[in-house]
């Protein structure tokens, strides 16, 4: 496990605005906090995995997994008088396939306590078509559904996401949508689907289907007929 020790931190911990306690002695820190502390929370994708966080402390700390779903590595760090550590905090998380936003938080308790809130979505990463969010006030439920429309002519859907494990496929049920039969590596990927012209005054619709790690989130397209002048 890679920890990383330094002495003289009383100016960066002055930076910080959060303090977990501080003693009588005015060169004893007691601090404890996620570095860097850019935001309270973290949010995966539903074939998210894997992630790294960082403890900055004065302290010796435990750390708990709190969800069911993901769990943390190391569980504990000793940290000597007079020193403090940033020590790289692994997160494993399962894929979700449950249907709902999954969220747990992470708890490190040292002198005193912090936690960050962690969630995971049950849809995957995919930047092109939009994504639209939309939550019940009521339960809670946070639903996202991907949808895009085309004119009778256009030929071109473009479709840009992210996959974070090896093997993602995508999939059509209309023979008018032309599917790339390859499976994609993790990572960013960007391309424009052919679609055939619609030669129908009546619409027509299609969904495409992009799978990772046992996942899969559709994509609805319609596509307008064409008028009669066309």
């Amino acid at each position: 496990m890679y920890t990383r020790r330094f002495l003289g931190l009383g100016a960066l911990a002055a930076a910080f605005s959060i303090f977990s306690g501080c003693s009588n002695d005015p060169d004893e820190y007691h601090y404890t906090v996620f570095f860097p502390n850019d935001m309270e929370s973290r949010t995966y994708f539903a074939d998210q995995t894997r992630d790294t966080l960082h403890v900055l402390s004065y302290d010796s700390w435990t750390s708990t997994a709190l969800g069911g779903w993901f769990s943390v590595s190391p569980e504990s760090q000793a940290v000597l008088a007079g020193q403090g550590t940033i020590t790289p905090m692994f997160l494993t998380a399962t894929p979700n396939t449950t249907e709902t936003v999954r969220t747990g938080y992470i708890q490190v308790a040292g002198y005193g306590q912090i936690a960050k809130l962690v969630r995971q979505t049950y849809w995957l990463n995919i930047a092109a078509p939009t994504g639209r969010i939309e939550a019940n006030a009521g339960t809670g439920d946070i639903r996202c559904t991907f949808t895009t429309k085309l004119t009778a002519k256009e030929t071109n859907l473009p479709l840009v996401f992210t996959n974070y494990t090896d093997g993602a496929k995508l999939a059509a049920d209309a023979t008018w949508i032309s599917i790339p039969d390859t499976a994609f590596d993790a990572g960013r990927h960007t391309f424009t689907l052919t679609v055939t012209p619609n030669q129908s005054t009546e619409p027509r619709t299609a969904t495409l289907t992009l799978t990772s790690a046992g996942v899969s989130t559709p994509i609805s397209v319609t596509q307008e007929g064409k008028t009669e002048d066309e």
